[in-house]
């Protein structure tokens, strides 16, 4: 897994396109199975949304957790690549940081695999048990 922090400026937006597992991991040539649902995880006061997917590299899976959270705005950026190259959808979230007086924008990826889990549930599990320390 890994934590990556940007802590000034607008690149954290941008820089997902190359952090995003939906996007490496298939350029490194592993196959997405499948998408599934969210995994929360709570925080304090937050909820954070955890994206759940399922890869395939040979004949091995092993599930993927991620989070890109603006620490800025206090909520999920978003990783949709379709959203990250268009012009007008540029625009519109450089316009809510103005409007929001955010010179600025913190934001942190967090990515967790997870291999040789006999189950999804048992990979979740596994996730849990890991966010956890890595989040405290």
């Amino acid at each position: 897994g890994y934590v990556i922090a940007w802590n000034r400026g607008q690149i954290a937006q941008y820089s997902l396109l190359l952090h995003n597992p939906d996007i490496c991991l298939t350029l490194g040539g592993s196959e997405l199975v499948r998408a599934n649902p969210p995994v929360n995880i709570r925080i304090g006061n937050a909820e954070l949304p955890f994206a759940s997917r399922t890869f395939r590299s040979g004949s091995s899976e092993y599930s993927v957790y991620f989070l890109a959270w603006n620490m800025s705005a206090g909520a999920p950026l978003s990783t949709a690549a379709a959203n990250s190259g268009i012009p007008s959808s540029w625009f519109q979230r450089q316009w809510r940081e103005v409007a929001a007086a955010r010179r600025s924008l913190r934001a942190e990826t967090i990515a967790v695999a997870i291999f040789n889990a006999p189950s999804p549930s048992a990979a979740e599990a596994s996730f849990r048990a890991e966010i956890a320390r890595i989040l405290n």
